[in-house]
């Protein structure tokens, strides 16, 4: 009995440890599973504030399933390729495409007139400036400043980085598909039933990619649409550009390029010396002894040995490539401390963002090459400089006391790079753009400028349901504005809240007209048209509920016409350089290369519209132009490497009042590319209209440039002839001979 119960005791024991171990092992997995559904959902939430744009794929049968991430593996590559080129470019894909672009821009022989600066001299590498002096070189005052800065989400009408995206995978996604053919040899089948439309999303962790692709997919006598195709590339463009427009508000804000690059002018010519650069401001006490500095060898001194290191000491706060200098001194008691000049001085090399982004995975870099060439003039034009004395202050000449007091005008640019080792999986992204530094009398140049707005994602609204359309109806019609005809397959469009509507297509209606007629969106906003061929209109648009109206719309359409340019030579004659009367013109030759930018400024109801002409030899060029008033920025560069342009040595005598005369030295100057004409019609020389008649009228257009002759001497100063300072002048003689400069219209 004592046994029984022993055995049923025991069995009762291990009944209840097996009960308590699934117990265990159930509340384990219950444990488990919470912690997995939590850690779940928190990667859903997190993926929902880090990602902006992530659309719902349709599903596609299992055989189906290689052929769309074939398609999505080519998407990602087309669009790292593009994320790729815009980086190095400024945001831009190819400056030079103004369709993919957005806009035209130009790097002429001297980066100071130009929208872009030229990486390397003859180089295709070019970067746009997304601040510069839009005005010309010789301007200080009511100067206008420039940027090229692209926008990064997409806009209305504008250049911006997502829509340059959209329209590089729309382009280049079927030649990496390739026909499909390592499908079609398994026994698959193809047909396209609609066009590539891509949506480019730049969101604050990558780049997501949505594409529209119809395609219908068949195999043995099944076939399968395949609509939608997704794809992100893990890329933070948005940082790096958040970034990139933080460093030109901060030089916008406090000019601190300027203010540095004055630093680095008086920490070069410090003590005064004939070996360093013409000092600001300096006193000296000796009597008989006299220093002068020239603007060329100033020049040469800048490019090669002050702006290649000190540029490039300039470093971004809270980047990862950060670090502080500091200096140390001894005091009296030989203990080293801190050394407050010096650092007051390198901490003026730091700029510091204003924003708190979290820039600590991105580098910072400003360059400056030595073979870009830089603005400069001395105490307004002058080539020698010295001591005050010799401009009248005769009684400190007797004192022996030298004053000198030098005032620089210069303008440079600089290439700043923003790096992000870590993009790409680690291949990383370089990003780079270029700023203009401007210095006028020792001190920033002062232009007008507003800071880039803060970055925000374009939220989505409910103006564009067509359930809440309740204005109208509204009929607009679409004409050409120069036959009047009829235009057909207009699209017409409704902006408002950062949205464009598609209102419908312009399509016959009674009288043989072209229109849409239906209902809009209330409120206030504008009217957008499209077309194919026609420069787009866009004008403010007022929608009232249950008003009717009718609109009939002129639309300019693009002439493509057969453009060249022809120069015409100026001649130098007592001390100025004359376009004699009848100036016969001659092409541009061979050795020249001569660029035309021209950029319509009518304040009118169609977009800003640019366009540029490049042309080398007897060459012409098709170039798409429509009416307006243009300002016009030409010029023309001449190579030649086997015969380069030389300027000899010269030697200078300067007479100096109640002291030994000086004589300074110029080398000679070689010059494989010299920039030897142009012209400027701006808003200080008069614009230039582009009248519609003549436009649509003629089948070829000229357009002239001045020709400067050859220099032969390092300044109209030394020698009564043509120097070095040339091309200084253009604005001023393009006013002078602003009539034989307008274009030429050739109607047969």
């Amino acid at each position: 009995m004592n046994k029984k119960r022993g055995k049923d005791l025991l069995r009762s024991m291990r009944s209840r440890k097996a009960q308590i171990t699934v117990f265990m092992i159930i509340g384990i997995i219950l444990l488990f599973s919470s912690a997995l559904i939590f850690y779940i959902r928190s990667q859903i939430i997190l993926a929902g504030v880090e990602s902006t744009f992530r659309p719902k794929i349709e599903e596609v049968p299992l055989e189906v399933q290689p052929i769309k991430l074939f398609v999505e593996d080519c998407m990602t590559k087309t669009t790292k390729q593009a994320v790729k080129q815009l980086s190095l470019r400024g945001g831009y894909i190819d400056p030079w495409d103004a369709e993919l672009s957005g806009k035209a821009m130009a790097a002429g022989g001297t980066p100071t007139e130009s929208d872009m600066i030229t990486f390397f001299p003859g180089g295709n590498l070019t970067v746009p400036y997304w601040r510069y002096h839009a005005s010309s070189n010789d301007c200080k005052k009511n100067c206008k400043t420039g940027s090229n800065k692209p926008a990064l989400y997409k806009t209305v009408g504008s250049n911006s980085i997502e829509s340059q995206i959209d329209k590089f995978v729309n382009r280049h996604l079927a030649t990496c598909l390739g026909g499909f053919s390592q499908f079609k040899e398994q026994g698959f089948t193809f047909e396209i039933i609609g066009e590539v439309k891509t949506d480019a999303h730049v969101t604050d962790k990558d780049v997501a990619v949505l594409v529209t692709y119809p395609i219908r997919v068949g195999r043995t006598g099944r076939t399968t649409d395949v609509q939608k195709y997704f794809t992100n590339v893990p890329v933070q463009l948005k940082l790096v550009y958040e970034l990139a427009s933080e460093i030109v508000n901060i030089e916008a804000d406090t000019s601190a390029l300027e203010t540095h690059t004055m630093n680095l002018i008086s920490m070069y010519s410090w003590p005064s010396s004939q070996s360093k650069l013409p000092p600001i401001s300096d006193v000296r006490f000796d009597p008989g002894d006299y220093m002068f500095w020239t603007r060329l060898d100033t020049q040469r001194k800048m490019e090669a040995l002050v702006l290649p290191g000190g540029i490039g000491q300039l470093k971004v706060d809270r980047t990862n490539n950060f670090y502080r200098n500091i200096w140390f001194t001894q005091d009296k008691t030989g203990k080293y401390v801190e050394d407050p000049f010096k650092n007051s001085m390198t901490d003026k090399m730091i700029l510091q963002p204003n924003i708190s982004a979290d820039f600590s995975r991105l580098n910072a870099k400003f360059t400056y090459l030595d073979w870009w060439p830089i603005y400069l003039q001395l105490n307004g034009g002058q080539e020698v400089v010295g001591p005050d004395r010799l401009q009248g202050a005769k009684i400190l000449a007797i004192l022996g006391i030298n004053t000198y007091r030098i005032w620089y005008d210069l303008s440079y640019p600089v290439m700043v790079t923003i790096e992000d080792p870590n993009a790409f999986n680690g291949e990383g992204l370089q990003f780079n753009f270029a700023v203009e530094v401007n210095i006028r009398d020792n001190a920033p140049l002062n232009e007008t400028w507003s800071r880039f707005s803060t970055l925000t994602i374009p939220q989505g609204t409910q103006v564009c349901d067509p359930e809440l359309r309740n204005g109208g109806p509204y009929t607009i019609k679409t004409i050409d504005a120069i036959t009047k005809k009829q235009v057909y397959g207009a699209r017409v469009e409704f902006i408002a809240a950062g949205q464009a509507c598609f209102i419908g297509t312009t399509e016959e209606v009674l009288l043989n007209e072209s229109a849409v007629i239906e209902k809009f969106p209330v409120g206030l906003g504008q009217l957008q048209i499209l077309k194919k061929g026609y420069q787009p209109f866009v004008k403010g648009f007022a929608s009232a509920r249950n008003k009717s109206k009718e609109f009939t719309i002129e639309l300019f359409p693009i002439k493509l016409i057969n453009a060249t340019i022809f120069a015409k030579g100026l001649n130098f004659e007592q001390g100025q350089y004359l376009l004699p009367a009848a100036a016969p013109y001659s092409p541009v030759s061979p050795k020249e290369k001569a660029l035309l930018v021209l950029k319509r400024v009518t304040n009118d109801s169609m977009y800003g519209f640019s366009a540029y002409i490049a042309i080398t030899g007897v060459n012409t060029t098709e170039v798409e132009l429509i009416p307006g008033t243009y300002e016009v920025q030409g010029s023309m560069v001449k190579e030649d490497k086997n015969n380069p342009m030389r300027v000899p040595a010269e030697d200078l005598k300067i007479e100096v009042p109640f002291g030994k005369d000086q004589e300074i030295h110029f080398d000679e100057n070689k010059y494989d590319a010299f920039p030897d004409g142009g012209v400027i019609f701006n808003e200080e020389t008069g614009y230039i209209d582009i009248p519609a008649d003549q436009l649509y009228g003629s089948k070829k257009v000229v357009f002239f440039v001045l020709r400067f002759p050859p220099p032969i001497t390092h300044a109209e100063s030394l020698k009564k002839a043509p120097g070095l300072e040339q091309i200084g002048q253009l604005q001023k003689y393009s006013t002078i001979y602003r009539t034989e400069l307008l274009p030429q219209w050739i109607v047969t």
